[in-house]
């Protein structure tokens, strides 16, 4: 009796690991490149739903590491033929550019901040996540580089000061400021404002100089009432030193 039960114990047992490699073998079919792929830190999404299709340990395109001396990504690919695809790279800070260079050389393009769609991360972190549209991607290993560059001012407190220009990196409506440059990002800002009065008078608006009706100004009315105070001032001496000698 007990011979049969390890037999069909034994059975058993290579029916279900021949489930689980069945299984296993089917997560690693390849991708239908032809649809668009976007390719993230931790695997490969659909574009088009965001659905993750495959984990980065089974993927044939995936982000290899970042080298911070070359301040480079460095994406891999087993793909055979150029792969047009997505790509989803974290930045500490925005780059002013991103230099992509393919495997061979064949490829080469030089991204700025409105060539790509930017996200910040999100709940209270610094960074964000580069997303570059139709990167075409060669065959190889760590030789498909993304190197970023950035100049000038940062969001980070690196002393650098930057002008900005209204309507083209900032609006203001009312007391609202919004920044319209996507290239930065702000906790503080330094403004510098240049008041001028402003009165209403007989439903009119003067500005810093005040002008009364008949075009005189507050400047002419002064000084009228200056050459009138002298001149009265000047009479009425005279009056007091002429009634002195008459007494």
């Amino acid at each position: 009796m007990k011979s049969k039960i390890i037999p069909i114990v034994f059975v058993c047992f290579l029916l279900a690991f021949t489930i689980v490699a069945a299984k296993s073998i089917g997560d690693v079919e390849p991708i239908d490149w032809k649809t668009k792929r976007l390719i993230k830190a931790d695997g490969v999404y659909n574009t088009a739903t965001k659905e993750k299709i495959k984990d980065v340990a089974k993927a044939e395109i995936w982000i290899d590491k970042y080298v911070e001396e070359e301040k480079s990504y460095h994406v891999d690919s087993v793909i055979k033929e150029d792969t047009t695809v997505d790509i989803e790279l974290f930045y500490e800070i925005q780059p002013d550019e991103i230099t992509y260079e393919s495997h061979n050389g064949k490829y080469k393009q030089i991204y700025t901040y409105n060539d790509w769609d930017w996200k910040e991360k999100g709940n209270n972190q610094t960074g964000g996540y580069v997303i570059i549209s139709d990167v075409i991607l060669e065959y190889g290993l760590g030789s498909n580089t993304f190197t970023d560059a950035i100049s000038g001012a940062t969001w980070q407190n690196d002393g650098v000061d930057v002008t900005l220009t209204e309507n083209t990196d900032y609006t203001l409506s009312g007391s609202t400021f919004t920044l319209a440059n996507i290239n930065y990002a702000w906790t503080g800002i330094t403004g510098i404002w240049d008041y001028q009065i402003k009165k209403i008078f007989h439903n009119i608006t003067y500005d810093s100089q005040i002008e009364l009706e008949g075009n005189t100004s507050i400047a002419g009315m002064m000084l009228t009432i200056s050459l009138i105070g002298i001149v009265l001032g000047t009479l009425i001496g005279i009056f007091v030193i002429s009634r002195r000698k008459k007494i």
